[in-house]
C-alpha cells in the first residue's frame, strides 16, 4: 500500500473525519492499521478566516469533510 497527502482548507467549526475504507476489515489490529504509516495532521497555513491542513493517511483510510460539528451522523 502507501500513504497519501490531502490538503484541505477549514474554517472554525468545520471538521475532518478519518475512517476506514469500506473494504478494510474493521477488526484489523492497530499494528496492521498503521503498518504503512501513521496519521499526521500538519497546519500548513493559518489565515484570517481559513486554516490549511495537510493530512497524511495510509491509503486504506478515507478523509471526509463536514461543514459543521454535529452529534448526529
Amino acid at each position: 500500500m502507501g500513504v497519501r497527502r490531502i490538503f484541505v482548507d477549514r474554517q472554525p467549526g468545520q471538521l475532518i473525519q478519518i475512517s476506514l475504507e469500506e473494504h478494510v476489515n474493521p477488526e484489523m489490529s492497530a499494528r496492521g492499521l498503521f503498518s504503512d504509516g501513521m496519521v499526521e495532521v500538519m497546519v500548513a497555513r493559518v489565515g484570517k478566516k481559513r486554516t490549511k491542513l495537510m493530512v497524511t493517511v495510509p491509503e486504506y483510510l478515507q478523509v471526509t469533510y463536514k461543514s459543521s460539528f454535529s452529534t448526529e451522523d
